[in-house]
């Protein structure tokens, strides 16, 4: 019972993540990080608008069906969990929600202006240059309102954007200066970068020469747009340390209600 706060309770009513967005920083813990003023987010509520959408950003054949089905459970699970109350967003480090921002903007592409003025904290935290941990709502948000308007509204998009931040500095600094193979990769690297995207505690279950499983369980408050960059992001990691014809697929999701995030992924 009681009024709905921010959260996936938001969510499930229809409200959208930019929206919801805005409500998590008129109501953060510190009073720094919240608007100047009772106008300011006014303002920042009747900002909201259309744009013509971009051209669609797609990912690779092997992502498409595991995220479409997935995205189907999401917008089912939201209309059933209205009345759950959720604490404060958890926080990314900025090592991993900077390049996310960024990635965010060269997938979106001219769209990326509507999505900051949707969600405005996400051109802050990129822009900014303090170390300033990012609320995983604004990347969420940004990663919403992205796909809504440059891709496909089925968390493709999302995927897209892992792929591309692994591409560049988070996957510089996940990999390190060490030189890994696939496996040891899999093993010892992949699961430590799916829990500094949304937390919990991860397990390679399986690992072998040209095989991998990880569950990913326990995670504060998990989004599958957050929990979709994953797939992107261990593919090309994958590629990165030498693995070749890569197949990775998310098959389950704790934001739909599976007991654990699960990513199984072949490789030459």
């Amino acid at each position: 019972g009681g009024l709905p706060r921010f959260g996936s309770d938001l969510l499930a009513l229809g409200v959208p993540a930019s929206v919801e967005a805005i409500v998590a920083r008129g109501a953060h813990a510190l009073r720094g990080a919240r608007f100047e003023s009772a106008a300011a987010m006014r303002n920042a509520l009747l900002s909201h608008g259309t744009v013509e959408a971009a051209e669609p950003v797609t990912a690779t054949a092997t992502h498409i069906s595991d995220l479409r089905s997935l995205s189907i459970r999401e917008r089912v699970l939201r209309r059933e969990r209205a009345a759950v109350v959720q604490d404060n967003a958890p926080l990314l480090e900025p090592a991993v929600a900077r390049p996310l921002l960024a990635a965010v903007r060269e997938a979106a592409g001219p769209a990326f202006r509507e999505v900051a003025r949707r969600v405005p904290l996400a051109r802050v935290f990129l822009e900014s240059e303090e170390p300033t941990p990012v609320p995983a709502t604004v990347i969420a948000a940004a990663l919403e309102e992205s796909d809504a308007l440059a891709g496909t509204n089925d968390r493709l998009f999302c995927c897209v954007v892992g792929q591309r931040a692994a591409a560049g500095a988070l996957g510089d600094e996940a990999l390190g200066t060490e030189r890994l193979t696939p496996e040891l990769f899999f093993d010892q690297v992949a699961g430590k970068l799916l829990e500094r995207l949304g937390g919990g505690q991860s397990r390679a279950t399986h690992v072998g020469r040209g095989y991998g499983r990880i569950e990913l369980r326990g995670q504060p408050r998990p989004r599958l747009s957050v929990c979709s960059c994953g797939p992107g992001l261990l593919s090309e990691l994958l590629t990165r340390t030498g693995a070749r014809d890569v197949e990775l697929n998310k098959t389950a999701c704790e934001a739909v209600g599976d007991p654990a995030c699960i990513y199984t992924a072949t490789w030459l």
